[in-house]
């Protein structure tokens, strides 16, 4: 018991760090390219190009932008090993619970690296002394660990023993679904998140107004929010899953 439980402990922090040293890069590049295309008003394709170009250019721009995919890999590193761990309990609520808090902190300690790194000088996530936002923000990270780490599971077990699923490759059927439901919780989550920043920016808008930067921005950020959640909650989900099964630290030796 206390041996199978130790490997699966050990089995949870290597799959949550080889799955964060994998997808970290490519949200690195996509976080920055998302933020340059937003300010410059510039197409996401063109601004990534841009973003890729400009690191490969000197040492000095490779240092900044390793820096930054570190800060990305605490992030990543940090919400699949507390989802591993967390696991081991059998206790679905506090899995959630745990996962969402740890993600929702290490994103909004990233987006404040990430905003000195492109020289605005006070984050709006400093500025707040209101804590809606920050509940917002909980709620809405609450939404896609939920559709990335319990639903997809939900949804694979469920599908599968009704004959739903038109192939029969248990791996792509999951790969596919993994992708597919934290993508579609964006619909539901874009709109906290657009609501969270416009209490932060704008404290003293009216509801009306709140529910116009909703609509007028909600295509935009949605589009952002999807292309970001595929490799971060898809594919890093996939992956840790698939490691946890394979990785066993200590084979169980009998004599």
């Amino acid at each position: 018991m206390i041996f199978n439980l130790i490997n699966d402990y050990i089995s949870g922090i290597l799959a949550g760090l080889i799955s964060s040293s994998i997808i970290s890069p490519f949200m690195t590049l996509i976080d920055l390219s998302i933020i340059k295309s937003q300010i410059e008003n510039i197409k996401l394709h063109k601004s990534t190009l841009i973003t890729f170009k400009k690191f490969l250019n000197s040492k000095h721009s490779l240092c900044k932008f390793i820096k930054l995919n570190n800060i990305m890999f605490d992030v990543y590193s940090a919400t699949y090993i507390t989802y591993n761990l967390t696991k081991q309990t059998n206790n679905e609520f506090l899995t959630l619970a745990l996962t969402t808090f740890v993600n929702s902190v290490s994103i909004i300690y990233k987006d404040i690296k990430f905003n000195k790194f492109i020289n605005i000088k006070k984050s709006p996530l400093l500025k707040s002394k209101s804590l809606i936002p920050y509940f917002l923000f909980g709620l809405r990270d609450m939404i896609t660990v939920y559709s990335c780490f319990n639903s997809n599971k939900f949804l694979i077990d469920n599908l599968s023993n009704n004959n739903y699923l038109l192939n029969k490759n248990k791996n792509l059927n999951e790969f596919i679904i993994s992708l597919g439901t934290p993508a579609f919780a964006q619909i539901f989550s874009t709109p906290i998140h657009i609501l969270a920043f416009d209490i932060l920016n704008c404290k003293d808008a009216m509801l009306s107004q709140r529910l116009k930067s909703i609509k007028i921005n909600y295509k935009n950020i949605l589009t952002g929010r999807i292309i970001r959640v595929i490799p971060a909650f898809g594919i890093g989900s996939y992956l840790n899953s698939r490691l946890m099964e394979q990785i066993t630290p200590i084979p169980n030796i009998k004599i």
